[in-house]
């Protein structure tokens, strides 16, 4: 099946084999699911806790709330809310995987089938979450992008923000179930090229640009290994990565 092939093939860029022990580490993070905890309008009613917070960020509808759920294993009764119709993430959610890690799940950028003061109030709160949240604890951004859609404009100005903000992000392409190969290596490998141009690097073919671009499906489970052990990784910091046994 079309799905299945490209499945196959979530990370397309050249990337450092990841440690078994790493591997085994993020199939048991996300193990034990996932439970919702609070949602805010506003910076100031965001958890202050410390605990290290992986966000999710995207265009309307374009399967952040699936993803996450896919991500644990959860359903939309006690996850993230899914629905069709865009805009339907209004306010920023936090959802606790066990007591170490939380998952934040952003309002959408974008087209939204709701007031446009009300699209305006989602991107404010989510800016200013973005640009002033501690680095400390918002460890990494995911950006999501429609593999269907590639990027678009509204994708570049937000890459943009991020990174005149000094927000570490990265990209991952969705519903890669619904291309073909041809399809996702040219989102691939447009990703990498804006990322290339926006972060000043000379060439396309830097293999830390390329870690930074990867693809999945909410429905196709193994296309989510890669990006569990890149939320592992971005969440544990380098001295407590586990080495590989010789």
């Amino acid at each position: 099946e079309r799905g299945q092939e490209v499945g196959r093939s979530c990370v397309f860029q050249p990337r450092a084999r990841m440690s078994s022990r790493v591997a085994a580490q993020a199939t048991v993070l996300f193990k034990g699911g996932m439970t919702y905890m609070q949602s805010a309008s506003k910076q100031i009613q965001c958890p202050m806790d410390g605990v290290p917070e992986i966000a999710f960020s995207g265009r309307s509808n374009v399967g952040k709330s699936s993803l996450i759920n896919a991500l644990s294993k959860t359903d939309a009764k006690t996850g993230a809310l899914v629905s069709k119709t865009p805009g339907r993430t209004q306010k920023i959610n936090f959802f606790a995987i066990g007591n170490t890690l939380r998952l934040v799940d952003l309002p959408g950028y974008g087209f939204a089938k709701a007031p446009s003061n009300k699209r305006e109030h989602w991107n404010k709160a989510t800016e200013e979450f973005l640009m002033q949240r501690n680095p400390q604890v918002l460890k990494m951004v995911y950006v999501l992008l429609d593999s269907r859609r590639g990027l678009l404009e509204i994708d570049v100005q937000w890459m943009d923000m991020l990174q005149h903000g000094d927000v570490d992000f990265k990209l991952c392409f969705t519903k890669t179930d619904k291309v073909n190969q041809t399809q996702l290596d040219a989102c691939v490998n447009g990703g990498i090229a804006q990322l290339s141009l926006i972060s000043g690097r000379t060439s396309p073919h830097d293999e830390d640009i390329a870690s930074r671009v990867l693809t999945c499906s909410s429905h196709l489970p193994k296309t989510l290994i890669h990006l569990k052990e890149s939320i592992y990784k971005d969440f544990v910091s380098l001295r407590e990565l586990p080495e590989e046994s010789e």
